[in-house]
This record gives structure tokens, C-alpha cells and sequence, in this order.
């Protein structure tokens, strides 16, 4: 009964996040920047509970693609700026996100656990962050959002995912680690790479 509540908590707050994040807009790089530190959480989940080490080159992978969609907006928004063409930095950035958007998948097929609150929680924190990445790309593509919608900032963002992080799954060593690697808005890589110990 009470593995039944804990699912449903998680099924409840990721439904929530899910409508209030559709199409919404927000700082490109405070929301992209939570990405690579929110996928190394789901390693880490998967890692604790199958026993097998995170791959740093994996969450590497993904901080790179992140770095180099940060370094196109700001060259776009410079070349806005000055009035000059940005069709193709656009086009550059669309690839981008392929890019990242590709990775991102690779990496979530293998993130399964048997135990199926864990599941949850995992597929929950997948929904949520390929939800960051959406607000992200509508940013550079305001015709996909809605206008009546409420925009979510970071900071909303952050706190809707580690609500899903931190509920509680029963498993002891999961739930230890989720309590500690909180996302915040800025310096977050670090502090998840370190395993907490940075602050």
C-alpha cells in the first residue's frame, strides 16, 4: 500500500510539471545548464541500484553538447544584436539539439531498474528534463509556445524536479543520495560531480 502512495506522489507531481512546462519559455542557458547535472542524477540512481559505475565520458557527452549550444545563443544573440544574418546560427543551433536531444536518448534506453518505484522516479526525472531541453529550444522558437500559458522559470523548474528526485522510493541508498544532490539554478555541475562534497 505504501509502495502504491509513494508511485502515485511521483506520478502526481510529474503530471503537474508536465502541463505547467508545455511551451513555456524561460533563460536559455539557467534551463539548459540544469541538464547535465539533473541526467547525472538518473546515473547515479541506476548506478546505486544496479550496482555498476556512472561512466563519466557519459554525462561529459552531454555537458558538451550543452556548452556548445550555449556558445551558439550567445554568438546568435550577438549577431541579433548587430543586425546581421542569424539563419544559419539558427540552423547550427537546430542541429544542436539534435545533437543533445540524441544523446539524451541513447542515455535514458539504457536507465532501467527493476525495483518499479525507482522506474518511476527515473522515468519521471527523464520527462522532466527532456521538458528543460523543450523550454530551451521554444526560446529560439516562440511560435511553439503558447502565449496563455504562465511561463516557468528555472528557479520553478528546479524546484518542480527535485520535488520528483527527492520522493521517496523505499530503497534506503536511493533515497540517501536523492536528499543530497538537489538542482539549483547556477554552479550545480560541480557539486553533482564532486558527490556533494563542493557546495
Amino acid at each position: 500500500m505504501k509502495k502504491k502512495s509513494i508511485l502515485s506522489g511521483i506520478l502526481v507531481c510529474v503530471l503537474a510539471l508536465t502541463l505547467t512546462l508545455s511551451g513555456c519559455s524561460a533563460t536559455f542557458e539557467a534551463v539548459l545548464n540544469e541538464v547535465a547535472p539533473a541526467v547525472l542524477d538518473v546515473l547515479q540512481i541506476v548506478s546505486i541500484v544496479n550496482g555498476i559505475p556512472v561512466n563519466p565520458a557519459t554525462v561529459s557527452k552531454i555537458d558538451a553538447d550543452v556548452a556548445a549550444l550555449n556558445k551558439l545563443y550567445e554568438d546568435y544573440e550577438a549577431a541579433k544584436k548587430a543586425g546581421t544574418d542569424t539563419s544559419v546560427l539558427a540552423a547550427d543551433i537546430d542541429a544542436g539539439f539534435v545533437v543533445l536531444n540524441a544523446d539524451l536518448a541513447t542515455i535514458f534506453s539504457v536507465a532501467q531498474v527493476s525495483d518499479p518505484i525507482t522506474q518511476m522516479k527515473i522515468a519521471a526525472l527523464i520527462l522532466i528534463i527532456e521538458s528543460a531541453v523543450h523550454i530551451a529550444e521554444s526560446i529560439l522558437k516562440p511560435s511553439a509556445a503558447s502565449l496563455n500559458e504562465k511561463a516557468l522559470s528555472p528557479s520553478d523548474l528546479a524546484e518542480s524536479y527535485n520535488k520528483v528526485l527527492t520522493a521517496k522510493t523505499g530503497n534506503k541508498a536511493v533515497d540517501d543520495y536523492t536528499k543530497k544532490h538537489l538542482v539549483h539554478n547556477h554552479g550545480s555541475l560541480l557539486r553533482h560531480l564532486s558527490l556533494g562534497i563542493a557546495k
